[in-house]
């Protein structure tokens, strides 16, 4: 059901998270075939979640939770636990990402340019934390006019 609050911040999550499949990260002054490259096994000098297969199970695993639980607005317990779930992945993919470009700076020893992925993970977080807020909000609500009754 779109028309609850919750479902506009879960579909929100769902679509920030898998803007990671754009760049994370990029080396400003990485050249071509140096040795810097072929440590770094990037042929095109950009950080992407390709990069590390962990980060793209988690990333595709958290939206694909984040958008089925847009369709257990009935059962609002297991709903609370996916999302959960899913953050948990968000932050898993987070962490992937912060490692991978310490990693990989410490050894071009480049500039980098920071993609428009790199917050996404922080954003979908976000959008999920607001998410539980108001389903639990919506489940205070349905036991208290249980109550009345």
């Amino acid at each position: 059901m779109i028309q609850r609050i919750q479902s506009i911040y879960l579909l929100l999550s769902g679509i920030s998270l898998s803007v990671l499949l754009l760049p994370i990260m990029a080396f400003a002054g990485l050249k071509e075939n140096s040795t810097a490259q072929k440590t770094l096994a990037l042929t095109d000098g950009i950080i992407n979640l390709e990069d590390n297969n962990i980060s793209m199970i988690c990333t595709f695993a958290g939206v694909a939770m984040f958008f089925a639980a847009i369709f257990l607005f009935k059962k609002r317990a297991l709903q609370t636990k996916i999302v959960a779930l899913s953050m948990v992945m968000a932050l898993i993919v987070l962490i992937i990402a912060v490692w991978l470009i310490m990693t990989y700076s410490k050894l071009a020893g480049n500039d980098l340019n920071p993609g428009i992925g790199l917050g996404s993970p922080v954003v979908s977080i976000i959008f999920g934390w607001m998410a539980n807020r108001a389903i639990r909000k919506d489940e205070a609500l349905v036991k208290s006019m249980d109550r009345l009754r």
